[in-house]
């Protein structure tokens, strides 16, 4: 790294922003892990609720206990520990008429709870398509979840020949979509995923606001030069048309990079000290319920990674924009008006119920762009030249694509300032 730029990269970390952009990303961390620990739950061991911070240990005991390859042998256990429970006549309470039978008491609940994180997997798969029929299990036979995966499947399918007022998919959609669910390695692979399930439900949230810190910090770069006047000083020495515009432009990357990092490796250290990294190596399908249909064939850890780059992509993106405002501006508070208006705007804007071409680009913008994680969870292609592209890549490929352009034109904007 040049001397020239050392300088311009002191000159943003020793900025006031910068330091209340770093505790405020400390404390929304924390506020992500900490906090949304201690308001935990409900879950349930044999005495009844349990909440807080108690409900981590007791859900990673009910959860580790099928942990390992998710194959029939562990769903026909489960549901005969629950139909053990079910069938005894002494655990059954008040009558529901649109169930047509009983219900279990509190207490019987309360012994079953533990199946819950299998059976809720038979749940979905088996209920009729684009329903949850909690109560399916009571009369599901053990050898039908010997077909499971192909149950799946059915479902996958199902979504894909669905009409959606705003498109359908092709018959060469639907053919990719099922090549890659085709690629997921089954069984899946289950453990408490905790710790996992949090990061991916907050990175939207700690993404947005350590971009915006990032766009706050480097909104002066060249807006503040123009203020103090310091830019007809600089632009008029023998590099200041070249060298010093590219350090400036180094350090603020330099910068967005250090500060991204240290927002969310803050925010992930605190969930993994409070919920563990247990479940590392779990399918993507078993983070969660509405994992289960996802066609990416990741592990909890691996998807972790793709979040981390896309989330890193999306805040150079908005750096690389923020300097070409900068350089274009004369006041950092314009930048700053500028780049909030591009970075939250868009998430006031409704999808279409009409089109999927609005949607996608929709997608693509920045205040859309930090929620990636939703993009794991869908089935939206981009087709372009011929190509299919799933929607996390094309997120990624536009962030690098804008990031690349602008910068050009941040440089020119600054070089081609006239000095009086």
């Amino acid at each position: 790294m040049s001397a020239l730029t050392q300088f311009e990269l002191r000159k943003l970390m020793r900025r006031k922003s910068a330091l209340f952009g770093l505790l405020a990303m400390l404390l929304f961390a924390l506020y992500g892990s900490v906090v949304e620990a201690l308001q935990d739950g409900p879950s349930y061991d044999n005495h009844g609720e349990v909440n807080g911070m108690a409900v981590i240990p007791l859900e990673k005991k009910h959860v580790q206990a099928f942990a390992g390859p998710l194959t029939p042998k562990v769903f026909e256990n489960a549901l005969q520990g629950f139909r053990a429970i079910r069938d005894d006549p002494a655990n059954l309470g008040v009558y529901r008429p649109d169930i047509g039978g009983r219900v279990l008491t509190d207490e019987a609940f309360y012994k079953v709870y533990p199946y819950d994180f299998i059976l809720d997997f038979i749940r979905e798969v088996y209920s009729p398509f684009g329903q949850h029929n909690y109560y399916i299990v009571d009369n599901l036979s053990p050898e039908s979840l010997n077909h499971f995966y192909e149950k799946r499947m059915e479902r996958v399918r199902a979504y894909l020949s669905k009409d959606y007022a705003y498109g359908n998919y092709s018959a060469a959609d639907k053919v990719y979509y099922e090549n890659m669910n085709a690629k997921i390695s089954t069984p899946f692979r289950v453990d408490y995923t905790g710790g996992w399930q949090t990061l991916f439900r907050n990175s939207s949230f700690i993404f947005m606001i350590a971009t915006f810190v990032i766009c706050v910090c480097t909104a002066p770069v060249f807006a503040s030069e123009y203020q103090t006047g310091v830019a007809a000083i600089v632009l008029s020495t023998r590099h200041g048309r070249g060298k010093a515009i590219y350090a400036k432009l180094k350090a603020a990357f330099t910068f967005a990079t250090g500060m991204f990092l240290f927002g969310w490796l803050a925010f992930t250290a605190s969930v993994f000290a409070v919920y563990g990294v247990s479940g590392w190596n779990a399918s993507l399908q078993t983070v969660g319920r509405s994992y289960l249909l996802s066609p990416f064939p990741l592990t909890a850890l691996e998807t972790y990674l793709w979040l981390s780059l896309l989330g890193y992509l999306g805040s150079l993106m908005m750096t690389g924009l923020t300097l070409l405002f900068s350089s274009r501006m004369k006041s950092p508070f314009s930048v700053i008006v500028c780049t909030v208006v591009l970075l939250f705007g868009p998430m006031f804007i409704s999808e279409s119920k009409t089109s999927r071409l609005f949607n996608h680009l929709l997608a693509l913008l920045p205040g859309k762009q930090v929620r990636n994680i939703d993009a794991f969870r869908g089935y939206e292609l981009y087709h372009l030249f011929g190509w299919r592209v799933p929607q996390p890549y094309m997120i990624g490929a536009v962030a690098v694509l804008v990031a690349l352009l602008v910068v050009p034109f941040a440089y020119r904007g600054f070089r081609k300032y006239q000095v009086v």
